[in-house]
């Protein structure tokens, strides 16, 4: 696990950690992941590459502003978590790795919002169902299999898990938002989401679906791809 101790990579006299090779160029984008890096941030390897950037985690949660109570399903080192807090709601992390919540917990009392979080640990398919209607806003950045997934020019649902992530989301709250890889295969997308309001306007909701690209500094790709859904009753 690694953390930046009292003046580490800002050129102090603090303690050096050694950075694995493979994490090596996202954590020369530490002060993008998180501006308080150098407070005490914690994260495992994986966390490295699979934390959102804290810009795009702040949009988010200014498009979900007003929900006064998010879910995390998939919370990893609580960069979400900690922008839903700091935007008033009150939040409910899962993670099935409890190393991971430990950062999350760690990273959010960093930035003076812990007491705004409820953080568990378990399977998200089996604890996020039982918290339908008793949250307003679903989030969802699930594991899509780390850096790799830039390998294929296409993502599928059912090889990333995002299709069952988004069943799972539609069923539990109103108003939702999926971090999704650039790369996903949208044909497949379009085609579940219309499933998906089919079922909703039997059920007597009108399913609205938005795809945002997420761009950082000058980069002319995005980042990476977020699908808000909101369900409306008619």
């Amino acid at each position: 696990m690694e953390s930046a101790g009292a003046g580490a990579g800002a050129g102090g006299s603090g303690v050096q950690h050694q950075i694995p090779q493979a994490v090596s160029k996202y954590y020369h984008q530490r002060y993008r992941l998180f501006h308080r890096y150098d407070q005490g941030v914690l994260m495992d390897e994986e966390l490295w590459f699979s934390v959102t950037p804290e810009k795009i985690a702040v949009h988010i949660a200014e498009r979900l502003r007003g929900c006064m109570t998010v879910v995390d399903a998939f919370c990893g080192a609580g960069g979400n978590a900690i922008q839903f807090a700091l935007a008033g709601a009150y939040v409910f992390t899962v993670d099935i790795d409890p190393i991971k919540v430990l950062c999350a917990h760690h990273n959010a009392t960093v930035y003076g919002v812990a007491d705004k979080i409820e953080f568990m640990v378990g399977d998200s398919f089996a604890l996020v169902p039982r918290l339908r209607g008793l949250v307003d806003a679903i989030f969802c950045s699930s594991p899509w299999g780390g850096p790799s997934y830039t390998s294929t020019a296409v993502s599928s649902l059912a090889d990333t898990g995002i299709g069952d992530v988004i069943r799972m989301c539609v069923r539990t709250a109103p108003r939702i938002a999926v971090l999704l890889p650039r790369n996903i295969d949208l044909a497949e997308m379009q085609r579940l989401l219309a499933d998906e309001a089919y079922i909703a306007y039997q059920n007597g909701y009108t399913l609205y679906a938005e795809l945002e690209m997420n761009y950082l500094g000058h980069q002319r790709v995005p980042k990476t791809l977020t699908l808000y859904i909101f369900l409306d009753r008619y």
